[in-house]
């Protein structure tokens, strides 16, 4: 997220959370307003509502975040011998 007061880019931010990020999926950086990961998202979107204060006025940010989760396995055998019609259920 980037903001600046019209005019002045100098003026010194604070970027804070307001609501959609209840389990603490995310963090955001409060002087520069880095949005990044805490932890492996479980949904697929996040609304989240951010505060940009210069400690006089307020504007609230809404953003929108599509999480794509894509499943990669590791660590399988090259082969799996399985003689045919037998059954994994003893």
């Amino acid at each position: 997220v980037d903001c600046s007061v019209a005019g002045n880019k100098a003026t010194q931010l604070i970027y804070t959370f307001v609501s959609g990020n209840d389990n603490g999926t995310f963090q955001i950086n409060p002087t520069t307003g880095d949005v990044i990961l805490s932890i492996i998202p479980v949904s697929q979107q996040y609304n989240l509502s951010i505060n940009v204060t210069n400690g006089a006025d307020v504007a609230n940010i809404f953003l929108i975040i599509l999480a794509e989760q894509k499943l990669t396995m590791t660590n399988l055998p090259t082969t799996i011998n399985k003689p045919e019609g037998e059954s994994d259920v003893d």
